[in-house]
């Protein structure tokens, strides 16, 4: 008698089953540890659109006019540097980034002067957003937050409690349109004229074989006719025959 139990399979495939989920678990995790993770170096070097505008802390309304400028940034070393030009005046933009990338220093100089540090920033991520908020080192009392909202997108905006007002950034990534390839042009349009070619030819192709069969149904048709004639005149024969008896 064999002293193997008979749950040993089952307790087998328990112990596969629950390795997969420990396994796609551990997996789940570092990916989303990997999500979580965001590279500065990444995200910030290109082409910027930027709108800036003011609006009012007491009733929330726009105070003057908006202005826009396009902001180019890149990579150096484990930094971020570009310039902008607003109102006539080049504006020097750096950013020294700490070794984790998420947080760091947003630093400005004007006409090649020395830069001057405005914030320091340690982004948190809040639902998919990373946010950073604290202290505005430009104007005393004044406060900011940096919203980070994906590779594409990004705020600024600063709060003067004193003047009333919060002065706000909104930049959003300028994409290169992608020359389109010659199929990507002109493809849909040779595919249409191809369909409109092989309905054509399927047409002109049953037409074919309707002709033919025309002339095939006419011949049956007069075999059937001959054959009937042939039966009516037996049968005209054999009644005649008959009588003559």
């Amino acid at each position: 008698v064999s002293t193997q139990s008979t749950g040993h399979p089952h307790f087998h495939e328990m112990k596969v089953t629950l390795c997969l989920v420990l396994l796609f678990a551990l997996t789940s995790f570092l990916v989303a540890q990997e999500a979580d993770k965001i590279s500065l170096l990444k995200y910030l070097p290109g082409k910027w659109d930027v709108t800036a505008f003011e609006t009012s802390t007491e009733n929330g309304e726009l105070i003057g006019n908006p202005h826009t400028y396009r902001m180019t940034l890149y990579a150096s070393n484990n930094n971020v540097v570009g310039s902008y030009v607003e109102k006539g005046e080049e504006v020097q933009v750096k950013i020294d980034l700490e070794p984790s990338t998420i947080s760091g220093e947003y630093l400005l100089s004007r006409n090649e002067e020395v830069p001057v540090p405005l914030f320091t920033f340690e982004f948190q991520n809040i639902s998919g957003n990373y946010v950073s908020s604290g202290k505005w080192q430009g104007d005393e009392g004044s406060s900011y937050t940096f919203i980070l909202a994906g590779p594409f997108f990004y705020t600024i905006s600063i709060t003067n409690p004193a003047q009333k007002k919060t002065v706000n950034i909104l930049s959003k990534k300028y994409l290169e349109p992608i020359e389109q390839t010659f199929f990507q042009k002109y493809g849909m349009f040779f595919l249409f004229v191809l369909l409109i070619g092989v309905q054509m030819w399927a047409k002109s192709k049953e037409a074919a074989v309707m002709r033919q069969r025309v002339p095939e149904d006419r011949s049956a048709n007069q075999r059937v006719e001959e054959i009937e004639e042939d039966d009516t005149a037996t049968a005209s024969a054999g009644s005649s025959t008959k009588k003559d008896k």
